[in-house]
């Protein structure tokens, strides 16, 4: 992302929850690793929601789903074909 705007507590908390340590560790410790992020992008807001889910429980492989909660007609989920290697 090149730009982001905010409190930078909030997008601190967002940078350290989107790194590959906490991405693997919240997946090894819950089902899924959650986060929500409100963004401007071609400026609108947007509200959209990230989760990383384990591959299993012996590797690092994780999917991620990301869910667009910007206008409810327009919610999507996506799954990534290629796996995300941490």
């Amino acid at each position: 992302m090149r730009y982001a705007s905010g409190n930078i507590d909030d997008l601190n908390r967002i940078k350290q929850q989107m790194t590959m340590e906490a991405i693997t560790q919240g997946t090894a410790e819950h089902i899924m690793h959650h986060v929500m992020i409100n963004f401007i992008l071609n400026g609108e807001m947007r509200f959209m929601q990230f989760d990383f889910t384990r591959e299993s429980a012996d590797t690092k492989n994780v999917f991620l789903f990301v869910e667009d909660y910007t206008v409810p007609q327009q919610q999507m989920m996506l799954l990534l074909e290629k796996k995300l290697v941490l």
